[in-house]
């Protein structure tokens, strides 16, 4: 309860720091801050070498003018685990993780059935994640053309690099 979440509170930084509080990833249940807790997360999944792990919900909401996940019920699927008794936090992270990237991978999937997709890049700051981005990788990479630049933030700017990607393109192809 003494977690405080500073600043924008829609984004994977967030769930992950919540996360390691439901995993018990919490040294002497001390307050800590969210970026220390979510790299506790992160950690705690890269420490986990088994090849399968529970499947974690990361269901879709709709709005009328969005969509997004619904972090609640992510988090209920979580503590769903916790309570039947999977006490073993490394494998509980890669899930969260891994069934982020599968959920990722699904969707891109059903966008290229519908318009088609060429390329995917995955940029931003979340991808300094190793295990998220080699799952993620993992799955796309059988089917798409990556490009990962994970030094490139897009927060917020998707549209603009969007554009940026479209215009040159065009230019290229009248060149």
């Amino acid at each position: 309860m003494s977690l405080k979440l500073h600043g924008r509170r829609d984004n994977l930084q967030s769930l992950w720091a919540i996360a390691a509080i439901l995993m018990g990833l919490n040294p002497q249940e001390e307050t800590q801050s969210q970026e220390w807790l979510s790299d506790a997360l992160m950690a705690a999944a890269m420490r986990y070498h088994g090849a399968n792990a529970p499947r974690i919900d990361y269901p879709l909401t709709k709005g009328e003018a969005h969509r997004s996940l619904n972090w609640c019920k992510t988090l209920g699927s979580l503590l769903s685990f916790r309570i039947a008794g999977n006490d073993d936090p490394s494998q509980l992270a890669f899930a969260m993780q891994d069934s982020l990237a599968d959920y990722l991978a699904n969707w891109l999937e059903h966008i290229d059935l519908n318009i088609g997709v060429h390329n995917i890049a995955l940029a931003g700051n979340e991808l300094v994640n190793e295990t998220l981005c080699k799952r993620i990788s993992l799955r796309l990479g059988k089917n798409f053309p990556l490009v990962i630049n994970r030094s490139l933030d897009v927060d917020g700017n998707n549209l603009a690099v969007g554009a940026l990607y479209v215009k040159q393109r065009r230019l290229n192809s009248h060149a």
